[in-house]
């Protein structure tokens, strides 16, 4: 009779914790930032970010030290360093990114409208590409020089 019941608590507890609210931001092998529920274990040993649900920077998790750089105290003081101030810095761009945009759709149409102005401008330089292209030569404008050095335009004589 308190089986089902233990199974069913058990199940409510493991669903509430794979399911937390945090996001992992890491680096893939070919250097792609990748943002998921949870680091492979393949992973982890590089170092990651720890994001709320809001996205903002709550935790970095530094990479894994060689034997040669534990023993190098220097070096890893140094490094935690870099890591507060890169995750200060995480923390600052995540609050200016929210500042910035409201919603995803926001985001989107930031992209949208870059997009646009770049095609506008693609089209214009393509457009000034073709102007220096064109022959201005006097033959290609249907005139002709005469001996005397006058142009003439080729239907007249």
């Amino acid at each position: 009779m308190y089986k089902p019941l233990g199974d069913f608590i058990l199940l409510v507890l493991m669903s509430s914790s794979a399911f937390s609210d945090n996001l992992y931001r890491y680096k893939n092998d070919v250097g792609g930032t990748v943002v998921d529920w949870h680091v492979p274990a393949e992973y982890a040993g590089r170092g990651y970010e720890v994001l709320n649900a809001q996205g903002e920077v709550v935790e970095v998790v530094p990479r894994q030290l060689s034997a040669e750089e534990l023993q190098n105290k220097d070096l890893v003081e140094r490094l935690q360093q870099d890591a507060e101030v890169e995750g200060a810095r995480l923390a600052e761009w995540d609050k200016f990114l929210l500042l910035r945009y409201s919603s995803v759709e926001d985001i989107d149409a930031a992209q949208e409208r870059a997009l646009r102005e770049l095609k506008i401008r693609l089209r214009y330089s393509q457009a000034i590409s073709a102007c220096l292209v064109v022959d201005w030569s006097p033959c290609s404008l249907g005139l002709r020089i005469r001996n005397d050095g006058v142009m003439r335009h080729s239907s007249r004589t």
